[in-house]
């Protein structure tokens, strides 16, 4: 009798043990005590106990995991990054005030994949929340980007335990958890997605603003300043789990991308530095080397959006290894430009000391280093504030001194070409008087020569052979004051001038249109304006058009002429032979273009003829010069 007596009581405390093994008391044993109202941010780190798992286990089995010691605490400040773990953080609290206390438990890194909170007790299992970037924002309890949880204790009492699996860290950051006033924590939330409307609206604004620039003054740097910008923003954006509020939301098919934005702001970053530091100009070595980051960064992307599942952790260590040698690297490549690019140099290193104190602090108060208070400014963004804006202000000086150096060339280009056009006037008078000379002496001697040979009925043949060398004479005067004026004026302004002229002696309207085009000065100039004003007396004198038309559009490689008109047209077959044809076709060939002409009965006709950009180099070389 006395043995089964001692055998019930030995069931009795071996029962009641097992259920303090499973209820409140066994996976944690810390207790936050509650003695006062909370007025102030709280680190709340200290009063867990974590667990960590390699395997997605639900809370029965972890907790039988842990019964028979399989698994063991970890560090309470709970996860490190970079890992694919799952942390279990037991807590809870008792409140010792004769009032109920009501908190927010916050975890300061929104982006991670999923976070739930239960409440064990006994044997009771109740999931109170469940949140995190992977968990569509319309079935979250709470409507927030942000990770908290509400609580309410009543006086006097002690709370169940608690638990918050956090699944799939992803991020630098640990998992810092830290209790706030209600009132107090809603209305920090409220100032920080004010601050941050306002910053992602000035990042947008800038974006729009200097590409619309760079590009309107061709200015690259402007370009890659707004793709950095951009990446910036994009990425603050996804780290403060805003896709996850209003990307997804809407959009629900869409991928988690946010992952590939780190590539972005690598391939921007790099490509920045490569304009800001003006590595072509200073170092082309150097060039090869952050154009090559930036393309393994761009595969890299690819690779994810093609692929982004299965490849995503192999592609990532590369990534990584590539963000070492950008890090590693930049400070060395600031070093070997410090005495060609020194303002440059200054002024990048000051820009990216606020935002990398910012990231270090940030990182720093996640490890435990520095008190979490901090964690409620956002660092990096303010750090990104001031690097932009220091970033801004170097680049509006850059160019603003580009600007003044442009002006002061123009007004020095202006100068010499006021002298060179004095120096013309001068040279044209007593050319002019020369030419006057010519045509007094030659041109009036062989035609009073043709005026006597008329009297006294010489050959015919000798008369036209006179005829032709006075024809030959003028041909050569002309074509001296020509050529002079195409080198002060250029193609550009005589074709202009010419159209005017003949514009004034007929009905025909005569139109010419010019599109990227480069202005010429040289001799070969002087091929083109005759092969044009040939068209033109030709359209004239034969076509009987009412409209000529005529386009010249610089490419990369080439410049394309085209002369149009409206007339009856001719054959081509019956006219290969003619002089005219023949003399425009060889002037555009010596000068390594390619000459066609198309025309049809009725149909009027068209004169193409183009010009490869290498035949132009010396004419282009004299151009810059001038200007």
């Amino acid at each position: 009798m006395n043995k089964i007596k001692f055998k019930i009581l030995v069931s009795f405390f071996l029962l009641i043990a097992v259920n303090s093994f499973s209820g409140n008391y066994l996976f944690t044993d810390t207790t936050y005590i509650i003695d006062n109202e909370i007025t102030e941010s709280i680190i709340f780190n200290d009063y867990t106990t974590v667990y960590k798992s390699e395997t997605n286990y639900n809370l029965h089995q972890l907790l039988s995991k842990i019964k028979k010691g399989k698994i063991k605490k970890t560090d309470n400040s709970a996860a490190r990054g970079f890992t694919k773990d799952y942390f279990w953080i037991f807590f809870r609290f008792k409140n010792i005030t004769n009032k109920d206390i009501e908190f927010i438990l916050k975890n300061s890194t929104p982006n991670i994949d999923s976070v739930i909170l239960v409440s064990i007790n006994n044997n009771r299992y109740d999931t109170l929340y469940i949140t995190g970037k992977k968990i569509p924002f319309n079935k979250r309890i709470i409507k927030s980007n942000q990770i908290f949880f509400p609580f309410k204790i009543k006086a006097n009492t002690e709370s169940k335990t608690f638990v918050l699996k956090v699944s799939r860290i992803g991020d630098t950051m640990v998992f810092p958890l830290s209790i706030e006033n209600t009132k107090q924590y809603y209305k920090s939330v409220e100032n920080r997605r004010l601050f941050h409307f306002i910053y992602f609206s000035f990042l947008f604004v800038l974006l729009f603003i200097s590409i619309a620039l760079g590009i309107l003054i061709k200015q690259r740097i402007l370009i890659m300043y707004g793709f950095y910008a951009l990446t910036l923003g994009l990425y603050f954006f996804s780290y403060k789990a805003y896709t996850v509020e209003f990307v997804y939301q809407v959009f629900p098919s869409i991928k988690d991308y946010s992952s590939m934005l780190k590539p972005f702001i690598l391939v921007a970053f790099t490509q920045f530095l490569i304009s800001f530091l003006e590595l072509k100009k200073h170092n082309k070595w150097l060039y090869i080397y952050y154009n090559t980051l930036s393309i393994i960064s761009v595969l890299i992307i690819i690779i994810l959006f093609i692929n982004y599942s299965v490849t995503k952790l192999y592609v990532f260590i590369i990534f990584y290894y590539v963000s070492i040698f950008t890090l590693v690297s930049t400070p060395v490549t600031l070093t070997l430009l410090y005495k060609k690019n020194k303002a440059a140099v200054i002024t990048f290193i000051l820009a990216l000391v606020p935002i990398m104190t910012g990231t270090l602090t940030a990182m720093f108060v996640g490890l435990g280093y520095f008190p979490g208070r901090l964690l409620k400014y956002d660092l990096m963004l303010v750090g990104s504030v001031f690097e932009i804006i220091i970033f801004a202000i170097a680049i509006m000086y850059r160019i603003n001194r580009l600007e003044v150096s442009r002006r002061k060339l123009l007004l020095k280009n202006v100068e010499t070409q006021k002298e060179m056009l004095k120096a013309y006037q001068t040279g044209s008078k007593n050319k002019n008087t020369r030419i006057s000379n010519e045509l007094d002496t030659r041109i009036t001697e062989k035609l009073d020569n043709i005026q006597e040979m008329l009297k006294n009925n010489a050959d015919k043949d000798i008369i036209k052979k006179h005829i032709s060398a006075v024809y030959e004479d003028v041909r050569i005067i002309s074509h001296k004051l020509s050529h002079q004026t195409l080198k002060i004026a250029g193609l550009k302004s005589s074709l202009k001038t010419l159209i005017i002229d003949v514009s004034k002696n007929t009905q025909i309207e005569i139109s010419i249109n010019f599109l990227d085009f480069i202005d010429l000065f040289d001799k070969k100039a002087m091929y083109i304006y005759n092969v044009i004003q040939e068209a033109i007396d030709n359209a004239i004198n034969h076509s009987q058009c009412k409209k000529i038309t005529i386009e010249i559009i610089e490419h990369d490689d080439e410049t394309n002429f085209t002369i149009d008109d409206d007339g009856i047209g001719f054959d081509i077959n019956e006219l290969k032979t003619k002089t005219n044809i023949l003399n425009m076709q060889t002037r555009i060939e010596l000068i390594g273009g390619i000459f066609e002409i198309n025309s049809y009965p009725n149909k009027g006709t068209n004169i193409f003829f183009s010009i490869p950009k290498e035949q132009n180099k010396n004419i282009q070389n004299e151009n810059n010069a001038r200007n």
